[in-house]
C-alpha cells in the first residue's frame, strides 16, 4: 500500500520536472544592448541618420521627436580590443538615435542597425530636451515608458538646456554619462540647488494630478555637464514654461524644506564682508534658524567665502 502510494506521489511530480529547469527564457548578456540613459528632443535627425537616409535607408515616417539610447560597449565589461591590449581611449558607451512619430517604432528601427536588440530594464535616466517639452505636452509621449514592460519606474527624469542627447556626451572615456548624471543627484546634501529626484513613478502621479511641477535643469558645455537651475512644467498644459536659474532654485528648495544640507551666503550689513554658513538637512532646524532661536553650534560660518 505504501509502495502504491509512493509509486502514485512520484507520476504525479512528473509533470513538474520540466518547470524546475531554470532560465529556459534566458537572454545572453552578451547579445543584449544594455540601455544606460535615453534622451529625447524635438526631431533633429543625426548626420549617421541623414547619411543612412542619403543612401536610401528611408521609411514612412513624420519626423517628430528624436530617441536617443545610451548603451554599454563591450568595453564596459573591461574586454580587449582587437589589437589583443584594449584601448584606454576606448569609450564605454555609444549613442544611438531615431528620428520618427512614434517612439516604439523608433526603438525598434535600431534593431536594424546593431545585432544586439534594445533591453532597458537597467536604464537609470530619462532626459527630456526644452525644446520638445516647450512644444508638447508631456503626456504624449511618456506613454512607451508606461507601458513598455522593460520600462523601470526607478528611473529618474530631468529636462535639458537644449538637445537633451548632448547631455549624453562627455569628454574623457572613463564615465557613463547617464550613470554620472545620477550619481550627481547624491550630492543634494551638499548643496540646496539640487532638487529631491523625480522618478518615471511620481511623474506619472504628478501627470495624473495635473499638479505643475519641477524638473532638476542639466547644462551642457566644454565637453562637461551641470545641473543649472530647474525647469518648471505646467500642470494643466504639461509643457515647460520657463526656468528657475541656480540662485531661484536655491531659495524654493530652502521655503519648501526640500533639502538636505548646503550653506547659504549673505553679506554683513555693517561691513559689507561676504559670510556663507552650513546648514543641516532638518527642516524644522532651517525654521528656528529664521526665527533666531537655534544655537549656532549646528553651523559652520566661513567669513570671506565667496
Amino acid at each position: 500500500m505504501k509502495r502504491r502510494k509512493m509509486m502514485l506521489a512520484i507520476v504525479a511530480l512528473l509533470p513538474m520536472m520540466p518547470l524546475l529547469a531554470g532560465c529556459w527564457s534566458q537572454r545572453e548578456i552578451d547579445d543584449l544592448s544594455l540601455v544606460a540613459g535615453i534622451a529625447l528632443d524635438k526631431a533633429h535627425e543625426t548626420k549617421v541618420e541623414k547619411a543612412l537616409t542619403k543612401n536610401g535607408a528611408t521609411r514612412k515616417k513624420e519626423d517628430l521627436i528624436s530617441i536617443t539610447y545610451q548603451i554599454f560597449t563591450s568595453s564596459s565589461g573591461g574586454g580587449q580590443g582587437k589589437g589583443g591590449g584594449g584601448s584606454a581611449e576606448q569609450k564605454r558607451y555609444e549613442n544611438f538615435t531615431e528620428t520618427g512619430d512614434l517612439l516604439l517604432e523608433s526603438t525598434r528601427e535600431i534593431s536594424l542597425r546593431t545585432e544586439r536588440p534594445i533591453f532597458a530594464q537597467h536604464f537609470k535616466t530619462l532626459v527630456i530636451g526644452d525644446e520638445l517639452l516647450r512644444t508638447t505636452p508631456i503626456r504624449s509621449f511618456m506613454d512607451l515608458m508606461y507601458r513598455e514592460s522593460e520600462f523601470r519606474p526607478s528611473a529618474l527624469v530631468f529636462v535639458a538646456r537644449g538637445l537633451a542627447r548632448e547631455t549624453f556626451e562627455l569628454k574623457g572615456a572613463k564615465e557613463i554619462p547617464a550613470f554620472r548624471i545620477l550619481k550627481m543627484v547624491d550630492n543634494q546634501y551638499k548643496s540646496t540647488r539640487i532638487l529631491p529626484p523625480v522618478s518615471l513613478a511620481k511623474l506619472l502621479t504628478l501627470l495624473q494630478s495635473k499638479s505643475s511641477f519641477l524638473l532638476q535643469a542639466i547644462v551642457k558645455g566644454g565637453g562637461e555637464i551641470k545641473f543649472a537651475g530647474a525647469g518648471v512644467v505646467h500642470g494643466q498644459s504639461g509643457k515647460l514654461v520657463g526656468f528657475l536659474d541656480e540662485d531661484e532654485l536655491g531659495s524654493i528648495t530652502l521655503i519648501t524644506g526640500n533639502v538636505r544640507g548646503g550653506v547659504v551666503k549673505f553679506a554683513d550689513e555693517e561691513t559689507g564682508q561676504k559670510t556663507c554658513m552650513k546648514f543641516c538637512r532638518i527642516r524644522a532646524t532651517l525654521c528656528r534658524v529664521w526665527k533666531g532661536t537655534t544655537s549656532h553650534s549646528r553651523f559652520e560660518s566661513n567669513p570671506g567665502a565667496g
